[in-house]
């Protein structure tokens, strides 16, 4: 009886059940139940899964990219102070120690040939003039200081045979001069940016406030004296003396070696002074580095009186003196055939191209960039300029030098403003372009104050040139815009010269 009474009751309590599950309201559905997933909801969800973890793996290397690029700025900035320092105590800034091209052109005017050094070889078309010594003579000499002379050819002509900013770089002459056929590569490396014309391209237009330097170099480039040299015709140090001087080895190099659980070692280089033959052990030297950083100078005289105080050693003058950092600083070949007279390579890496000025205040502005070729005719567009612009690796965080006439400069008393400048940002690119006016980007500039107005030119469109392919109307609209490859960090500071020699240290 109790299990007759057991049954009714598990009887009856399902019926409850049953009826409370058929009170329960489900939607319909068009699709049956199922049980499992199909093979193709496997392959999407594991394709979703492997673009997600892709995704997430790519930010490695790109995470990786910008630290080792936040580090090469970061090492780039401090070794462009400590490469001022190291370039005063060496004396690298010191006028004298100084060897510059032998120009083979007659000054403007006719004041003086091509050498003017009395008693002293004249080797034209090399890279043999001691800067300070032949300066000293042409400003001593009678025919600079004749009534009959002009001041204006007298100051046309220092221009044509010392310059206006100078260059102090080593490495960029070493590599582009060639022993052998030297009249061809030294000629190409006088100036900046190197060029195989006789006449600096960047000066040849007769503007009103171009002329003081209209078929000059307006920027000389310079080497450093070999020890040891005759003082009357110095040659300018080899390669490997360039790099020592001017690479910075803050990157030293790690030997991991074979066995992994060892430690890593540092490597020291060995000098061995009597020859493989020798006795004598090796003595130890300085740790080995990649020297990937090498730096170069500026010196920008900041009076007239101030380009002329250098042949007598520029120390009652200031000047902006400018460390210039590079990593992996393209090193030239020499080659006779490359239509650079020898030095392509360098000629690629240093750009010039005009700029205007669209905006100013106070530590900088922004420039518009452009190339005429009519304007500043060069080799390159031989070499297919058009799609090798000089702004087609210019990117933000790098560096331009901007120089002109500045606005107080006159045929008597020419003077050169010269500075260089960061790179904040630069405009989404136009090229609107005839068949010379090539239009380059708005690049905003981080640096000292220059001296020049706002341009009236139109700005270009996207089907026209504006006024660009009009001549300039003044200064602000036909300045010169420096761009080096590889340019990390820039340090200046404003100095008078110190006397001393490259080989105390």
């Amino acid at each position: 009886m109790n299990d007759s009474i057991l049954q009714s009751g598990k009887r009856n309590g399902e019926r409850r059940r049953r009826a409370r599950v058929a009170a329960v309201r489900f939607p319909l559905s068009a699709l049956p139940f199922r049980r499992a997933i199909t093979l193709i909801e496997v392959l999407i969800s594991m394709g979703v899964l492997t673009l997600g973890i892709l995704g997430v793996a790519a930010l490695f290397p790109v995470g990786g990219h910008y630290a080792r690029k936040a580090n090469t700025y970061d090492r780039a900035d401090a070794a462009a102070a400590a490469a001022l320092n190291d370039a005063v105590t060496r004396g690298l800034v010191d006028p004298e120690n100084w060897v510059s091209y032998e120009l083979r052109e007659a000054a403007p005017g006719a004041i003086w040939g091509g050498a003017y050094r009395q008693n002293d070889r004249a080797a034209y078309a090399s890279f043999t003039r001691p800067f300070a010594r032949d300066l000293r003579g042409r400003l001593q000499s009678p025919a600079y200081h004749a009534t009959s002379t002009q001041k204006y050819v007298r100051e046309w002509a220092l221009n044509h045979q010392a310059g206006s900013i100078y260059f102090v770089d080593p490495v960029g002459v070493a590599s582009g001069v060639n022993n052998l056929n030297q009249s061809q590569s030294a000629e190409a490396l006088r100036t900046v940016p190197a060029s195989v014309l006789s006449m600096a391209p960047i000066t040849r237009q007769s503007y009103a406030w171009w002329q003081p330097w209209r078929i000059t170099a307006a920027i000389n480039r310079v080497s450093i004296a070999r020890p040891n040299s005759p003082s009357s015709y110095p040659n300018p140090i080899s390669l490997a003396m360039a790099d020592r001087l001017t690479a910075i080895p803050d990157d030293l190099v790690v030997d991991l070696g074979d066995q992994a659980d060892r430690p890593s070692q540092q490597r020291v280089l060995t000098v061995d002074y009597d020859g493989p033959s020798g006795s004598a052990p090796p003595v130890p030297g300085p740790r080995q580095a990649q020297k990937h950083f090498t730096y170069m100078l500026t010196v920008v005289p900041r009076t007239l009186e101030g380009r002329n105080a250098l042949a007598f050693g520029g120390r009652n003058e200031s000047y902006d003196v400018s460390a210039v950092v590079f990593d992996r600083r393209p090193l030239n070949r020499f080659n006779a055939t490359d239509g650079f007279g020898g030095s392509e390579t360098l000629a690629r890496s240093e750009r010039f191209c005009i700029g205007t000025v669209v905006s100013s205040g106070a530590n900088g502005g922004e420039i518009r960039l452009s190339y005429n070729k009519n304007d500043a005719p060069d080799v390159y567009f031989n070499k297919g300029i058009e799609t090798q612009l000089p702004w087609k690796d210019l990117e933000p965080g790098g560096y331009a030098m901007v120089y002109g006439p500045s606005p107080n400069s006159t045929p008597d008393r020419p003077q050169l403003f010269a500075q260089w400048y960061r790179v904040v940002a630069i405009d989404d690119q136009v090229t609107p372009s005839t068949s010379n006016v090539f239009v380059g980007p708005s690049v905003a500039l981080r640096g000292p104050d220059w001296p020049w107005g706002e341009t009236s030119r139109a700005e270009p469109g996207q089907n026209n040139v504006g006024d660009y392919g009009d001549p300039p109307s003044g200064v602000q609209d036909d300045l010169r815009v420096l761009i080096f490859d590889g340019v990390v960090a820039v340090h200046t500071r404003t100095m008078r010269l110190d006397a001393g020699t490259a080989w105390e240290q």
